[in-house]
């Protein structure tokens, strides 16, 4: 095959656009999405994704403290909003910070969050 001649794989593509993001990033947004569609589609009741003090207290559910960075809300445009913004506003923090000589873009996002 010559060689100008580019491949079905070559363009990128959604995969290659994820893999591209910054590590905080990657994994704060990915785990916004499956939560968030895992709400949605009925995986998960949204009531068990929400931060309910006497729930994490009498029930030790302590997955609460965390899921509630994470679910979104139902699916509408507020949503594909929000998301996007997670994604924007993180992935510009994490790879264009001022250099506060602290090990770098990834290491100063991480101590912020």
């Amino acid at each position: 095959m010559p060689a100008n001649v580019n491949q079905m794989d070559d363009g990128g593509g959604p995969q290659a656009w994820f893999q591209s993001l910054p590590l905080v990033t990657r994994y704060w947004f990915g785990a916004a999405l499956m939560t968030t569609c895992a709400g949605n589609f009925g995986f998960v009741s949204p009531m068990k994704l929400i931060f309910i003090w006497d729930n994490i207290w009498d029930n030790f559910e302590i997955w609460r403290f965390l899921t509630p960075f994470l679910y979104v809300g139902k699916f509408d445009f507020n949503t594909l909003m929000a998301l996007y913004m997670l994604q924007s506003f993180s992935n510009r923090y994490e790879t264009e910070p001022y250099n506060t000589g602290a090990g770098g873009g990834t290491a100063d996002y991480v101590f912020a969050m």
